[in-house]
């Protein structure tokens, strides 16, 4: 083998490439360690680009639609303000969205818990007679085992007792854990609110001028990668924005949509909470395939304060409903948007919920859609490079056999088969 200088570096390459997966390989631990440390580092700088991405969809549509249709395209005035009204109005959007949903919920499930606590304490009593005079009416025996589990009342002065106890010799434990615990929940709310504020505040700096960034890392690329390399990562920045934008477009209206199908259904069939819950559905509904799941939990709760017979219809119609959903509504909405099967979706709710909770969820669609895509363009890529090297095989042997044949109106055929036809005129005439 000839070892020029383009072989030497390959073998360069596969070298450190070999070292590299070995030195991995050996030390797993310590990387994964090393890879969390540095993702925590960066934290602040990935949700704000999350938060970038996500707030850019909303602004992107406000300034098509506001500032850019046939009535204010040629005010050059707010041309100039587009960009920061439309950045502040899809913050305030999404901001506003998220507290109507909490405002709304939270007193919802208060009001509801207590319901649920004076329904139990009501029924109990009702639940006993039941069961004395009706039901075990003539099994008494079963009765005398059951009948201690209702006449189970705490002792006031026993509870008493062992409270006091316990803050006479527990008081500086128990204050000791207390302080531990408040001091460390404080720590990570106030770490969450700095991470989240210099997230959007990074998210701000991006938008504000995103198409000076966009400029200056194609500047970046082009100067240190070839031209080929530079348009395959455009191709594949530029899907990875189609499909992540799709994605999120579709799963909003897919959960409008659904949380409008159980409005509907619930109003009519006279169910409680209609609108909260299909307030929650909807919301949840967001978090891919499991995410509508956890809406049923807590609508099977607060249609149980009410009436248990009316949580069991509940659930009978969600899963109804969710395979309407799932069969019809999200293959169309969510699948056909981002172009993904449905057996790629579930391995990528699967592994991305296994990694990374309801964020690996959320981001591995999106993710294993783009690389479906690039798989598939790279199998029609070497199926039609194969076809072509096929097609140019058989027309090749095609010429090879033509040319072995004898041309029939060539020159010396031609003289071939006149000498042959005046041989046989000669023989017909000596014969005669």
């Amino acid at each position: 083998m000839k070892l020029d200088k383009k072989t030497m570096h390959s073998i360069e390459f596969l070298i450190i490439f070999a070292v590299t997966v070995v030195v991995i390989g050996i030390r797993i631990e310590s990387v994964w360690s090393g890879i969390l440390k540095i993702l925590q580092l960066l934290m602040p700088f990935l949700l704000g680009a999350a938060l970038a991405f996500a707030i850019n969809v909303m602004m992107s549509s406000l300034e098509r639609h506001i500032f850019m249709n046939k009535y204010t395209k040629e005010n050059k005035f707010l041309q100039k303000i587009k960009r920061p009204v439309s950045l502040v109005l899809a913050i305030f959007i999404w901001i506003a969205i998220l507290v109507l949903i909490v405002s709304f919920l939270i007193p919802q499930l208060g009001e509801a818990t207590g319901k649920l606590i004076h329904n139990i304490q009501v029924e109990i009593p009702l639940l006993e007679t039941y069961l004395e005079e009706d039901l075990l009416k003539d099994n008494p025996q079963m009765w005398k085992k059951i009948q201690p589990f209702f006449e189970m009342q705490p002792d006031w002065d026993q509870v008493m007792n062992t409270a006091v106890n316990f803050l006479k010799s527990g008081y500086s434990e128990m204050m000791s854990q207390t302080v531990n615990a408040v001091t460390s929940i404080a720590g990570m709310v106030i770490n969450t609110i700095t991470e989240t504020v210099i997230g959007l505040v990074f998210a701000c700096y991006l938008l504000m001028s995103k198409e000076k960034y966009s400029r200056q890392a194609k500047k970046l690329i082009r100067a240190f990668l070839p031209e080929a390399a530079v348009r395959r990562i455009l191709e594949i920045s530029s899907l990875c924005y189609t499909t992540f934008s799709r994605f999120i477009t579709g799963q909003c209206v897919e959960a409008c949509i659904l949380g409008s199908i159980f409005f509907i259904v619930l109003s009519i069939g006279g169910f409680p909470y209609a609108l909260l819950i299909s307030v929650v559905i909807g919301f949840t509904a967001l978090i891919p395939v499991f995410g509508a799941f956890i809406g049923c939990v807590i609508g099977v709760f607060l249609i149980l304060t009410e009436s248990p017979l009316q949580a069991l219809i509940f659930v009978v119609v969600f899963l109804v409903i969710q395979q309407i959903e799932g069969n019809l509504i999200y293959p169309r909405v969510v699948g056909g948007s981002i172009g993904l099967p449905g057996i790629w979706t579930l391995a990528a709710v699967t592994i991305g919920g296994s990694l990374f909770g309801i964020i690996g969820m959320l981001v591995f669609i999106p993710l294993t859609s783009v690389v479906y895509h690039l798989l598939r363009q790279e199998i029609d890529r070497r199926l039609k490079r194969k076809q072509k090297k096929e097609n140019i095989d058989r027309r090749t042997d095609g010429h090879i056999k033509k040319a072995a044949v004898p041309n029939q109106n060539s020159p010396r055929r031609r003289s071939e088969r006149t000498d042959h036809f005046e041989k046989n005129s000669q023989n017909t005439s000596d014969a005669k």
